[in-house]
């Protein structure tokens, strides 16, 4: 299905449905505010993991996004990003599939 009106129209059809809940793309930006004086550059670093026992569970998804950020704090704009997956060789426990919408 790659016409966005046609996914649209069936996620509003689920949505109205029991039991369904729809999760909807979200547009990345990379321009957010004009920087005012001096800019400088932070990172961000996100993981998803199989658990939380750090001898027994694996990191399944890493992220990171490199942005710029003015005196303010506020960011300005994403200069880079990266993301990747590993496979754990085993199911992924309900109980981290649920939270994360990892299948």
């Amino acid at each position: 299905m790659s016409d966005p009106e046609d996914s649209e129209a069936l996620a509003r059809r689920l949505v109205g449905g029991p039991g369904y809940r729809v999760v909807r793309r979200v547009r990345a930006h990379d321009v957010f505010a004009d920087p005012v004086g001096e800019t400088k550059v932070g990172g961000l670093l996100d993981t998803e993991t199989t658990g939380l026992d750090r001898r027994h569970d694996q990191i399944i998804e890493l992220a990171i996004i490199a942005f710029e950020y003015g005196d303010r704090g506020h960011v300005c704009r994403a200069l880079d990003r990266f993301q990747a997956f590993a496979d754990p060789g085993h199911p992924i426990p309900a109980t981290r599939s649920r939270p994360t919408s990892w299948n």
